[in-house]
């Protein structure tokens, strides 16, 4: 059984859910904006198989406080360094998606000893041109308390509904965005602008300086938000990185294609080979030190 918890830092008020495993590596999970602590039980379920695992919702995520739009991504990742202080953890692998990714990556920059390996999924150095607008119109829209309208337009921004026959769940991961949208609190509708902003606001990484730590980049073939080039470029600019795509899925290819990421997350985070999964590709070692 999972044990929820709450933490403190600066003023701030975060959430965090652990597993009960007495042993193992650690591996703490991070999600996205519109994700929340119960979005990873089915991961927490099968990781906890092999790691002690901690799923966090720093501040501005899920039901956490608000972190306004002023405080930057270093503030989090020195936040994150606060959970692993708390709970006396001295290293830990991280798994990340969309949101949660720029926090890691400089986490693991500015605290390389504390980590052992890192999982990106759904990333970009920047929010490019190709999805600002719809970016801002979800800000405005969420303001405005129009679920039907965040629904359509998360639905467009995250899920590909265009190849929605070639993607498995593709139905389930609308009906979920759906009811997901429809049941937001009013404070997580709040995080989202905040953090979003934040996004906006957050200058350009220099992945080309990062620690040399193995790195997993991967997601969705057809990824509309985090497209496979976004996320191909983070990989080409960190010292070096594993990278390939989940066939069959989009954004949310960690709800679409549970099995696969599960199994590629695992032993890569195992230290073994990820060539063989049959349901991604292509497979590639990238990076400026590659």
């Amino acid at each position: 059984m999972a044990i929820l918890g709450e933490l403190e830092y600066r003023g701030f008020h975060y959430r965090y859910k652990l597993s009960d495993r007495p042993q193992g590596e650690w591996l703490v999970i991070l999600g996205g904006a519109l994700q929340s602590l119960n979005s990873w039980d089915n991961y927490l379920d099968y990781y906890s198989r092999t790691f002690r695992v901690v799923v966090c919702d720093l501040p501005g995520m899920g039901e956490s406080d608000t972190l306004p739009r002023g405080y930057p991504m270093d503030f989090l990742a020195d936040c994150l360094k606060h959970l692993l202080d708390s709970l006396g953890i001295a290293r830990t692998h991280i798994k990340a998606v969309s949101y949660g990714t720029p926090i890691t990556y400089i986490f693991a920059n500015t605290y390389p000893e504390h980590v052992d390996r890192v999982i990106l999924a759904g990333t970009m150095k920047r929010i490019p041109d190709a999805v600002m607008d719809d970016t801002l119109e979800s800000i405005r829209i969420m303001q405005s308390e129009d679920r039907e309208q965040a629904i359509a337009l998360f639905t467009r921004m995250f899920l590909c509904t265009d190849k929605q026959e070639d993607i498995d769940n593709s139905r389930l991961a609308q009906k979920l965005l759906r009811i997901g949208i429809s049941k937001l609190s009013a404070i997580r509708r709040r995080n989202y602008v905040e953090n979003t902003m934040r996004m906006i606001n957050t200058p350009h990484l220099d992945y080309s300086d990062c620690a040399h730590l193995p790195f997993l980049i991967f997601t969705g073939e057809y990824d509309n938000y985090t497209r496979p080039a976004y996320c191909r470029e983070v990989a080409q600019l960190l010292p070096s990185a594993h990278y390939t795509l989940i066939r069959h899925a989009d954004h949310l290819a960690n709800l679409e294609q549970f099995g696969t990421v599960s199994r590629l997350c695992e032993d890569f985070l195992a230290g073994r080979d990820i060539s063989h999964e049959a349901n991604c590709g292509p497979y590639e070692r990238l990076g400026s030190r590659a």
